[in-house]
């Protein structure tokens, strides 16, 4: 079954960040709106003049948790927390190089919502992330079908402006990836149609077999993760039909 996103948590909150100069890599405290939604967490700012009228929110930077196991931690205090990837191999996907092994802190004082109730929401959107990341791992989509891409990639290709498959406009916010065959989706799209499908719903190019094709065990699915894109699919010689010569 799905999993199921938990309630949008939106709030403002004092983020660390570097220097908007970029001359320095010393780290700030700034005052950000920050969003939890759908597994994703994300933080912008206003510029301009705000009482004015001439103010605007500007996205910043988001972190996309089905991308990444991570943990929550409380910092010394009564205020102040940090996200950071789980131990070992991992690395924050879908940030800028500079950050991916980042520890993103946070402050909640002067916060119309609590730390506690900053790491319960937190938690929630954590782990909705992790069955996520499960999920679209037991798919065992060959990573040669569906190779990572970036917006910038996406628009510089110009054809297409939105995902074929869920019809959602690229934005930035969801991974994406591209076919062998030239062709751009959202990654949890991609995956979960490859797994059913096996081919490309734009060209029909063959790039995968099937979930159902690649075994029922677990040390099938296993196997299946670890082999390349295939070309075609293979059909099984107890099913194929056997032509018996006519009588002369």
């Amino acid at each position: 079954m799905p999993a199921v996103a938990p309630p949008p948590f939106v709030a403002y909150l004092w983020k660390q960040g570097y220097s908007s100069t970029g001359l320095t890599t010393e780290f700030r405290w700034r005052w950000r709106q920050v969003e939890l939604k759908d597994g994703c967490l994300k933080w912008s700012a206003w510029e301009g003049t705000r009482a004015g009228g001439a103010g605007e929110l500007v996205a910043k930077g988001m972190v996309n948790l089905s991308l990444t196991p991570c943990r929550i931690t409380k910092l010394i205090g009564k205020t102040q927390f940090q996200l950071t990837p789980t131990s070992g191999r991992y690395k924050w996907r879908g940030v800028p190089a500079m950050q991916r092994q980042r520890t993103f802190v946070f402050d909640a004082v002067d916060s119309v919502a609590s730390r506690d109730e900053w790491c319960q929401a937190l938690s929630q959107h954590v782990q909705f992330g992790r069955a996520v990341f499960k999920e679209l791992a037991v798919l065992g989509v060959p990573v040669a079908a569906a190779q990572p891409a970036e917006l910038a990639e996406v628009l510089a290709h110009g054809s297409c402006k939105e995902c074929p498959i869920c019809l959602d406009e690229f934005d930035g916010e969801a991974a994406l990836v591209r076919t062998p065959c030239d062709h751009f989706f959202h990654e949890a799209c991609a995956r979960r149609w490859l797994a059913a499908r096996g081919r490309c719903p734009m060209c029909r190019k063959w790039l995968c077999a099937t979930a159902r094709a690649r075994g029922l065990t677990p040390r099938e699915r296993a196997a299946a993760r670890r082999a390349p894109a295939q070309q075609g699919p293979e059909r099984s010689p107890s099913r194929r039909r056997r032509y018996v010569a006519a009588p002369q």
